[in-house]
């Protein structure tokens, strides 16, 4: 699991807000030449080493103990590579309790491995609800996931304390954020929110955030002006608009 689900959540809230569909992602990627499938084939070594690397234990072929698990845990949750990265303490405040409460042998055993951990995408896991829910209080209760998704899903840092505080306070009893995470846990990059969980976290933005004053600033770099009026306007406009917010809506399900 992808740098332990921080990101993953990130990730989809960015995805809400720049727009985009990865339906063709895929559609560029080159077909192995024949000669490649020859040498895959005739390499047994290479399909050993695939092999122990998907093994589910560590990098010695055994799973690593709890200590060894949680340094590595919480040094995935303070990767700056994974467009968030907690500070020491939440991270480590957040590995030692999911160790605690999951286990390292049983989170390695689900699949969310030291290798898995390392991957470029967020890979589904084998844990129970239960146990998925019990990683994500412990991300809730240790990590400040509010500083995190503001900045991801706005592309930006410039994040007024009106805003960090609405969404703090609207995110800080872990209500909205913990099903999607859940449902990362268990399913991966693959999963895609129910529409009950997707229009709380659009309206979320939508009320914490000043998107009419972010348009207005992009339109300016490009060179034309904007009148208060034009930027009341597009304010009312944002604030009221049915489309608006299913458009926000339809970011966070990956539709079109």
């Amino acid at each position: 699991m992808r740098k332990l689900l921080v990101l993953s959540v990130t990730a989809l809230l960015v995805f809400a807000a720049c727009g985009g569909d990865d339906d063709d992602a895929g559609s560029t990627a080159t077909e192995p030449s024949a000669e490649e499938d020859d040498t895959a084939e005739d390499d047994p070594d290479d399909a050993d080493d695939d092999a122990d690397a998907d093994d589910g234990t560590g990098d010695d072929g055994e799973f690593l103990d709890d200590d060894a698990y949680t340094e590595v845990l919480a040094e995935s949750l303070m990767d700056t590579n994974s467009g968030f990265a907690a500070p020491e303490d939440e991270a480590q405040c957040a590995a030692e309790r999911m160790v605690g409460e999951v286990g390292a042998q049983r989170m390695q055993e689900a699949g969310i491995t030291e290798a898995a951990l390392a991957a470029p995408e967020n890979g589904p896991s084998d844990l129970t609800e239960a146990e998925a829910g019990q990683v994500a209080d412990a991300m809730i209760e240790c990590i400040d996931l509010a500083s995190g998704m503001a900045s991801g899903f706005t592309g930006d840092d410039d994040v007024s304390a009106e805003e960090a505080a609405c969404l703090a306070e609207q995110v800080g009893d872990g209500s909205v954020i913990r099903p999607m995470l859940v449902l990362d846990i268990l399913e991966g990059e693959s999963a895609s929110p129910p529409a009950d969980v997707a229009e709380a976290f659009a309206d979320l933005f939508l009320d914490c955030f000043d998107w009419s004053a972010r348009i207005v600033a992009e339109i300016e770099a490009g060179g034309t002006d904007i009148t208060p009026e034009q930027e009341a306007c597009l304010k009312e406009v944002i604030r009221t608009s049915e489309l608006y917010r299913e458009i926000f809506i339809g970011g966070i399900l990956k539709e079109d």
